[in-house]
């Protein structure tokens, strides 16, 4: 592993000055940063509360020069992100010490120039955000330097035939090298510019369209990888609780290995394969595009006009402050009555009406408790500790039902062996997105299950690029699912008619799968919708109908 700088956060190699961000531009830049602090320059301005002033000339005369310091920042990442553009393309063994020399001597006198702006304005109360964003700065710099060095370093570490850019990118993103990168850049051109689809535990997803040879269109999403988790990020309780340190995620690891598991398990569809590739100087993982949607929707309800809260919201709306009470609490006005009062809906959080469970057992609903069951095995093998139900996916369609499992990071902690952290469900609700050990396996996944090859995966994990207490974990869990599934079978918990009556081991007697699963909601994917789905009705909360 190259690049360990612990909490160190560097600049964007694109400092987007000349190239993709120009001072004067009027479009926006999708800007993929390798560090969630890291500032380059369209956030350097936004830090500072603009760009920088421009020089008042009257007759071919400086009368006024303003923000001179600030301004030489700029032009310091100018010159730099010029002379890194220079060599980006060029093969990396072609890297010399003088090369790295000429960046950093830019770079220092980013740093020099920025602590000038500091003491200029030290004595100003209203520049000390500035002053801040200038410290700020100045650390992400020096560990652009280090970053520098490690690249000259570890020339040999790279794949063969990387270029001085590509290899940049891979450090400043802490991507394991070698034969995890599958394919460092893509030829197809991009459709307009990478758009937001949301934001996960880690980090923002985009969907992007590539123009193919042939003039087709790819669509597929892209996710920048970072060094570090940001700060009160959604998942970062969990990603620590299963020891996943927040200066190091490993997210390219992490997902390359679940495609790999998959993959063993004959599910290669259920958690595809992505590739790493350099986009805009930045390491990304793409990932086809999952089919279907997440169970959990959001839905806006019309609010009565005799409801306790429409007479609330009417007043809330017109007090200092009142209708940041009302977005708080997701009600937001959609119009008036007859009379001019206004009118109010809430956002609540719906499901579409999948039938996981089912008192008539049918095609549709053994389908969908055969794909949840089948990514319980995936996840209980990978340590996934995020499977809320808007990280899985269904399609329904006239052929059959695709359940596919999205958003592999907070996965191979290195508290997720089987003796180490409590892993067992709770009984409580709502469950946990740790589901253990499955109480049901279907046969073909069992067979592959039991028919893998233990020491081929093994060596997938390591080649993933997961370290040593990451594997061994893995391999705990590995081994206790084989003997969990043996038990399973043994007891008649292995089957291939998700339809028929099964035994409960605990009572003995015949019942349904549906009953049987929902039954322990804490235990199963299965179990856990079908309850959230059933407190939504009950919290009168309509289902949204399936298309």
């Amino acid at each position: 592993m190259i690049g360990k700088l612990g909490n160190n956060l560097n600049v964007n190699a694109n400092v987007n000055i000349n190239d993709n961000v120009q001072l004067n531009a009027q479009h926006e830049h999708v800007d993929y940063s390798a560090s969630f602090k890291s500032i380059t320059s369209e956030n350097l301005f936004e830090a500072m509360g603009g760009r920088p002033k421009p020089d008042f000339t009257a007759f071919g005369k400086v009368l006024v020069a303003k923000s001179t310091e600030f301004k030489n920042v700029v032009n310091d990442l100018n010159n730099f992100q010029t002379a890194f553009n220079e060599l980006s393309q060029l093969p990396l063994d072609r890297l010399n010490k003088n090369q790295v020399q000429a960046l950093k001597a830019n770079l220092s006198d980013a740093i020099e120039h920025a602590t000038d702006y500091q003491t200029a304005h030290q004595n100003d109360p209203k520049k000390l955000d500035r002053r801040n964003a200038m410290e700020t700065l100045k650390s992400d710099l020096r560990t652009q330097m280090d970053f520098l060095d490690s690249l000259l370093e570890n020339k040999g570490n790279f794949p063969e035939g990387a270029t001085i850019g590509n290899a940049h990118a891979m450090l400043k993103s802490d991507v394991e090298t070698g034969s995890l990168i599958t394919n460092p850049h893509r030829d197809d051109r991009l459709q307009g510019e990478p758009q937001p689809i949301g934001s996960g535990a880690m980090n923002t997803v985009y969907l992007a369209k590539w123009i193919k040879p042939d003039n087709s269109i790819e669509t597929s999403v892209l996710k920048p990888l970072t060094v570090a988790l940001p700060e009160g990020a959604n998942g970062a309780d969990a990603a620590t609780a299963i020891g996943i340190p927040d200066d190091h995620q490993m997210v390219a690891e992490r997902n390359v290995a679940t495609g790999k598991i998959a993959a063993h398990l004959g599910l290669h569809d259920m958690a595809p394969m992505g590739n790493i590739i350099i986009f805009n100087g930045q390491a990304c993982l793409e990932m086809p595009v999952a089919p279907g949607s997440s169970p959990m929707q959001s839905i806006n309800l019309p609010i009565p006009h005799d409801d306790p809260r429409t007479a609330q919201a009417r007043q809330l709306e017109t007090t200092e402050g009142g209708k940041n009470t009302l977005a708080r609490a997701n009600i937001f006005k959609t119009g008036v009555d007859n009379d001019g009062n206004s009118l109010f809906s809430i956002k609540e959080q719906s499901f579409l009406a999948f039938p996981f469970a089912s008192s008539q057992p049918n095609d549709l609903t053994a389908e969908l408790q055969e794909g949840l069951l089948n990514l319980q095995v995936i996840d209980l093998l990978t340590g996934q500790a995020d499977r809320n139900p808007n990280n899985i996916f269904i399609k329904v369609t006239d052929t059959g039902v695709t359940v596919t499992g999205i958003d592999h990071d907070i996965s191979f902690g290195e508290k997720t062996g089987k003796n180490e952290t409590d892993l067992t469900p709770n009984k409580g609700f709502p469950p946990p997105h740790w589901k253990g050990l499955p109480p049901l396996m279907m046969q073909d996944t069992y067979q592959n299950l039991i028919g893998i090859d233990r020491g081929e995966y093994e060596e997938d994990l390591k080649s993933s690029g997961l370290n040593e207490k990451q594997v061994a974990l893995a391999m705990v869990r590995f081994d206790g699912l084989i003997e969990h599934a043996q038990e399973l079978n043994n007891k008649g918990l292995v089957v291939t008619d998700l339809k028929q009556n099964i035994t409960d081991p605990e009572t003995n007697q015949p019942v349904s799968v549906s009953d049987f699963l929902t039954a322990r909601p804490h235990q199963s994917h299965v179990g856990s919708l079908s309850k959230l789905q059933q407190l939504t009705l009950d919290a009168n909360v309509p289902l949204i109908p399936l298309n």
